[in-house]
C-alpha cells in the first residue's frame, strides 16, 4: 500500500422512483462509494417522496417510523466506518511489519 495514495470512502442515502410513478413512495438505497468506485444497496425502506430532504439525505418528520428509519441509517453509516477504519489500520500494519 503507497502511504501517499489517497483512499475515500463515502455513504450517501438517495431514493429510487418506481418506474410507474403513480406511487408517492419511493425506495431508499445506500450509495457506497470507495475510491470513485460506486454501488448502491436497497434498503428495503420506503417513504414518501414529500417526507424526503434530498440535501440531508434524510427523511424529514417525527413520526416513528421515520424516526426508525433515519436511527438505521445513521447506525449503518457508524458501523461502516468503524469496518473501514479497522481495515485501514490493518493494512497500516501490515506496510509497517514488511
Amino acid at each position: 500500500m503507497d502511504m501517499k495514495s489517497r483512499n475515500t470512502f463515502g455513504i450517501q442515502f438517495v431514493l429510487r422512483l418506481p418506474k410507474n410513478k403513480k406511487d408517492e413512495t419511493a425506495t431508499v438505497y445506500a450509495r457506497i462509494t470507495v475510491n470513485g468506485r460506486r454501488t448502491e444497496i436497497s434498503l428495503k425502506s420506503k417513504v414518501s417522496i414529500n417526507n424526503w430532504d434530498e440535501v440531508k439525505g434524510r427523511a424529514k418528520g417525527k413520526r416513528q417510523e421515520i424516526v426508525k428509519l433515519n436511527s438505521h441509517m445513521e447506525q449503518g453509516v457508524r458501523i461502516s466506518e468503524i469496518v473501514v477504519l479497522r481495515h485501514f489500520w490493518s493494512a497500516i500494519r501490515l506496510h509497517r511489519n514488511c
